[in-house]
């Protein structure tokens, strides 16, 4: 067998070979940003109540306005936890590639009894919630939403092994020429 074929049962081994190890691609980046809730009235006056939403780095064109779903959220409430299974149409408001809102409630035992809500309204973003024991005590907060570190970009491990191996043979080949 010559030189140019071993090279080539070579490169077929070792791609089937990464298959087998269970080399997968890569989760797409994520964009993730802290939320900072500043509550301005209500029975929770002067907290501050936190929070992290993301989505994927992808799904953001820079359009002039965007409405993309949420991958993650996690919002502490009144001592409990809201993701984004607990509002499946919630989604994040871009604007050029900012994120400019969010779109997210949280309901009690029913569906017209919100708890807090996230809305965006003539491009100011609010917050609103419910006291669950009067409706005199009800109040909103400022939202401020602050990016975590920008996303690194990882190749994918199949895709940089590929690369590898096509290099090797590319030089193989090269090697048996001058020969």
């Amino acid at each position: 067998m010559n030189r140019i074929g071993i090279g080539i049962a070579v490169s077929a081994v070792l791609a089937g070979l990464s298959q087998t190890v269970g080399i997968a691609p890569v989760e797409a980046a994520q964009l993730t940003f802290n939320i900072a809730v500043d509550i301005q009235s209500g029975s929770l006056f002067g907290e501050t109540l936190t929070g992290v939403v993301s989505v994927r780095e992808a799904a953001v064109s820079g359009a002039p306005f965007e409405e993309i779903g949420l991958d993650r959220f996690s919002f502490l409430f009144d001592n409990t936890e809201y993701t984004e299974a607990d509002d499946p149409f919630a989604f994040a408001e871009f604007e050029n590639g900012s994120l400019s809102g969010l779109s997210y409630a949280a309901f009690g035992a029913s569906a017209l009894d919100p708890i807090f809500t996230f809305e965006t309204f003539l491009g100011a973003q609010f917050f609103d919630y419910t006291d669950p024991f009067s409706q005199a005590n009800d109040g909103s907060g400022d939202v401020r939403f602050v990016q975590r570190n920008p996303p690194q970009v990882i190749p994918e491990p199949t895709s940089t092994l590929g690369l590898i191996l096509l290099l090797g043979a590319s030089r193989m080949l090269r090697r048996s020429r001058e020969q």
